[in-house]
């Protein structure tokens, strides 16, 4: 995995605990994501947890693979974030914090 990070911010008028539980289930990540197409939790799993793991099916044009992601971060209503690997290499790191503006 390369070693460039890429950090967006967004403003979105909505509570904090409506985002958090928006970007963390990773079921939808499909309708959102311009390459994921679904995601599904792995191995018993079944919501965003410290370890918990879940597969991921991409798509870019005809090219199709897919993608085992660790949950590594796990605060509701402040952060979300996940390793992806895919076979034994080290893909990306996503990473989403909220922050309510006071």
């Amino acid at each position: 995995m390369a070693d460039t990070q890429v950090d967006v911010t967004r403003r979105i008028a909505a509570p904090a605990s409506t985002i958090w539980r928006m970007v963390s289930d990773v079921t939808r990540m499909g309708e959102w994501s311009p390459e994921t197409t679904s995601a599904t939790w792995k191995k018993g799993a079944n919501g965003p947890t410290l370890g918990a793991r879940f597969s991921g099916k991409n798509r870019n044009g005809r090219k199709t693979w897919s993608t085992v992601c660790t949950v590594d971060e796990c605060e509701p209503d402040r952060t979300f974030g996940f390793a992806v690997t895919a076979g034994p290499f080290k893909v990306a790191h996503w990473s989403y914090r909220i922050e309510p503006e006071i």
